[in-house]
């Protein structure tokens, strides 16, 4: 009271005005409120955290419903993985629970369920599973390797060989080095058709116009622009080398002559790239014995025939030895037939040509498949 009377403010005029004692019962009713306010709020933390402790004893006492995966949802749950957010270090709050009218009802429904989960071999899945696409990686992993342990099976090696062949040896010869562009002055001399009648070995071929031709190995061009008069306009021959100095060689010898009805393919050592099953006669000349992988090649050019179609041979005799070329680079008629007849090709020997001075054309057809009764 002496306080509040020493301030002039209008409490101290109410005060003066209602006297000591009202102060007192003010300020003692001021305090008990206060005491109030903070049991309320002690009981409210109270109830508050056995509000939890409740729901945790409820969620314990009546756990959610199991929901169980399908094999036909697998795929999106396992695709759902890699899309889900990173586990929170937090427990989070609990779920609400829905309780079913009868909880007798939901035991046989999850058991069905379970039972389907566990049984994936009941369920037809159209996707593949992942033990099924490892299996098949796996089995193709071991077909390549079996193929590749074959394939080097199928060569052998010596450093003791002919100087003017690769010293790889395949069925009982060298294979022989290959000609690079740098010979192409040589495949074009002009002595070639005198020595080798190149002319009179396109005759021997009966080439019918409108055909489609490959000469393989075809280096300039010296044969493919005598194929094109063959075949005509009509007719298309496909030029393959694995130089792209040799196809650039040709391309300009063809633009100059006027040749359109060439296609130029940049093949590899195992294969011509050609597609299967579109030609009518393949044409190798003095080019199989270079040939760095003779079977996978043979193979490739097997497949590329028509039923019917035809490969031909044209190599320098190796039993005449009056022929001026390294012995490396010919081949004899029985070598030729030995490589070609393995059944796996499915070449059957026609003919065998001797009209040539320096060469003979040995002749093979696409077996024609069986037709079914």
């Amino acid at each position: 009271w002496n306080r509040l009377r020493l301030l002039n403010t209008p409490h101290a005029a109410m005060m003066k005005t209602r006297g000591p004692n009202s102060f007192r019962q003010l300020f003692s009713l001021g305090q008990t409120m206060n005491y109030a306010a903070r049991l309320l709020a002690v009981f409210g933390c109270f109830c508050i955290l056995s509000g939890c402790n409740l729901s945790e004893s409820d969620a314990e006492a009546n756990p959610a419903p199991i929901s169980v995966a399908t094999p036909d949802d697998s795929d999106d749950a396992a695709a759902s993985v890699d899309d889900a957010p990173a586990p929170s270090t937090h427990s989070p709050s609990p779920a609400p629970i829905e309780e079913s009218e009868s909880t007798d009802d939901i035991g046989p429904e999850l058991i069905a369920q379970v039972d389907e989960a566990v049984e994936p071999a009941a369920v037809e899945t159209d996707d593949e599973s992942p033990i099924e696409v490892d299996s098949q990686v796996a089995e193709a992993a071991a077909d390549a390797q079996v193929a590749d342990t074959a394939a080097e099976s199928r060569y052998t090696y010596s450093e003791d060989h002919d100087p003017n062949g690769i010293g790889k040896f395949y069925m009982g010869r060298e294979i022989a080095q290959v000609m690079g562009h740098q010979g192409i002055a040589w495949l074009e001399r002009p002595e070639r058709e005198e020595e080798e009648r190149l002319s009179l070995l396109i005759e021997c071929l009966d080439i019918e116009p409108g055909i489609t031709v490959a000469d393989i190995g075809a280096g300039s061009g010296v044969i493919t622009t005598r194929l094109c008069d063959a075949v005509g306009d009509d007719g298309t021959v496909v030029a393959v080398d694995i130089q792209q100095e040799m196809l650039d060689a040709l391309q300009l010898k063809c633009h100059e002559l006027g040749y359109r009805n060439v296609e130029l393919v940049l093949g590899t050592v195992e294969s011509p790239q050609l597609a299967e099953g579109t030609l009518d006669l393949i044409i190798l000349v003095d080019v199989y014995h270079e040939f760095d992988h003779p079977y996978e090649m043979l193979l490739e050019i097997s497949r590329s025939l028509k039923p019917g179609g035809r490969v031909a041979f044209v190599e320098y005799r190796k039993e005449d030895l009056t022929v001026p070329i390294k012995e490396v680079h010919k081949m004899a008629e029985a070598q030729v037939r030995l490589e070609a007849e393995q059944p796996e090709f499915q070449l059957e020997f026609v003919e065998t040509i001797n009209d040539l001075p320096r060469q003979h054309v040995i002749v093979f057809q696409r077996i024609q498949p069986t037709e079914e009764p």
